[in-house]
């Protein structure tokens, strides 16, 4: 059984190319996560975060995001004598990489945008990474081209 956690539930939602990740996206990936992969072993126990993780992530007002200067490729070095990645020495879980990538997250986004209130998205753009507004995007594009077809 593998434990996941805060810390590894968002960084492997950096991975999966959000640049930030709220509440809600963590809340409603978890869910998904955790109503679709009954087979999986792995249980969710929060506990805090890595110093590591604090030196290049920010909490505010319930949003993560990498610290200013820093991003999944950014150089770091965790003990003076190597360069890593930042996306190497983060904290994930294969388990959820591997289901992320194979997630449609059209129906994560749309509900997050139906809980903050559709009229009300450009009041909160701050809520949303740059993936989710290019699905939110996409999302619109298609809903034009059905109604073009009828």
């Amino acid at each position: 059984m593998e434990k996941i956690n805060t810390e590894t539930l968002v960084s492997s939602l950096f991975l999966a190319g959000f640049d930030r990740v709220d509440s809600l996206l963590f809340t409603y990936t978890l869910a998904k996560i955790s109503k679709n992969c009954p087979d999986e072993k792995f249980i969710f126990k929060d506990n805090e975060e890595s110093t590591k993780f604090r030196k290049y992530i920010d909490y505010k007002d319930g949003i993560y995001q990498f610290k200013d200067g820093y991003d999944l490729n950014t150089n770091v070095s965790i003990n003076c004598n190597r360069i890593y990645l930042l996306r190497d020495i983060l904290c994930t879980s294969s388990i959820v990489i591997s289901y992320l990538s194979k997630l449609d997250f059209s129906d994560i986004v749309s509900k997050k945008a139906e809980t903050i209130g559709l009229e009300k998205i450009s009041d909160y753009d701050y809520l949303f990474s740059l993936k989710e507004k290019e699905i939110l995007s996409n999302m619109q594009s298609s809903k034009i081209l059905i109604r073009k077809k009828s």
